[in-house]
């Protein structure tokens, strides 16, 4: 069972776990060409840091929907569609 959370760095209301944690999404984006490219962002915290665009799902929103919201938001890029493909469980940022 999902519950809302509010996000006070933002002022959203984030889906949670029963556990308490963010449910969040990643957007592994692809595009096809000669060359199959991925989608790399740089980090807020350091810049020499590449990352996967990403972030929290919205109360009453997909992680589909939500996928393709970060993907736009944090690189700007209209992707077609988006494909699940798994969960995974961080035990600690270190």
């Amino acid at each position: 069972m999902y519950t809302k959370h509010l996000n006070p760095k933002k002022n959203k209301q984030r889906v949670v776990d029963e556990d308490g944690f963010v449910r969040r999404v990643a957007a592994l984006c692809t595009h096809k060409s000669k060359k199959t490219k991925l989608l790399l962002i740089t980090s807020k915290s350091s810049h020499a840091k590449w990352i996967i665009p990403g972030g929290g799902i919205n109360l009453n929103e997909t992680a589909e929907d939500a996928v393709l919201r970060e993907a736009y938001e944090e690189a700007g890029v209209i992707c077609d569609n988006a494909t699940y493909l798994g969960v995974v469980e961080v035990i600690s940022r270190n």
